[in-house]
């Protein structure tokens, strides 16, 4: 088995005044130990969103706090509607901006479009940032249990990373689950 992967991925606004002047991150992190790779991804991750803050006066307080400040590079607040029929439903034309963090479980198993960008089949949405927090929450948590799982089945080691969350179940039963520590407090 090759080694896993991690992705950095993201699109953003450079500014309001032009949203076609985009900002393009796609970079990769890979270790034999992917733990390493991961934390390399996550400072790397930081880095980025350090330098959006402070380019807005700001500095990293929460990541709850990061969404919110950096919305100015993820969201254009231009409303469209299908068919340009408010009947139809709004649409979210932002809906790929932001910056995501992705372990890739099988680097081999991709898909090369016609342009030559790689497509990763098994691809798990571990962390990032968006102008839908909310909605984005549950994506993270259940990337975040395959890559643990990963991990575990692997034989992979987790540092002192694992981290326990207790959720309710459908019946109001405590179920602990294991996911790999990441600035996003569930």
């Amino acid at each position: 088995m090759n080694a896993p992967l991690y992705l950095l991925q993201g699109t953003l606004f450079r500014t309001q005044s032009n949203f076609s002047d985009l900002i393009e991150i796609n970079e990769v992190f890979q270790d034999k130990n992917p733990i390493l790779a991961r934390e390399q991804v996550f400072s790397k991750y930081q880095s980025y969103v350090d330098v959006f803050l402070e380019s807005q006066g700001l500095v990293c307080e929460s990541n709850n706090q990061v969404g919110k400040e950096l919305a100015i590079f993820m969201d254009s607040h231009q409303e469209l509607y299908a068919f340009n029929n408010p009947v139809l439903g709004q649409l979210d034309v932002d809906f790929d901006k932001g910056l995501f963090i992705y372990l890739v479980t099988d680097p081999i198993d991709v898909f090369t479009t016609l342009e030559g960008e790689k497509i990763y089949n098994k691809k798990h949405l571990i962390h990032g940032m968006n102008n839908k927090p909310k909605l984005f929450n549950e994506f993270l948590f259940s990337g975040l249990q395959a890559e643990f799982e990963f991990y575990k089945n692997n034989g992979f080691s987790t540092k002192d990373y694992t981290y326990n969350v207790e959720i309710l179940d459908f019946y109001g039963n405590k179920n602990s689950i294991s996911i790999l520590k990441t600035p996003i407090d569930f």
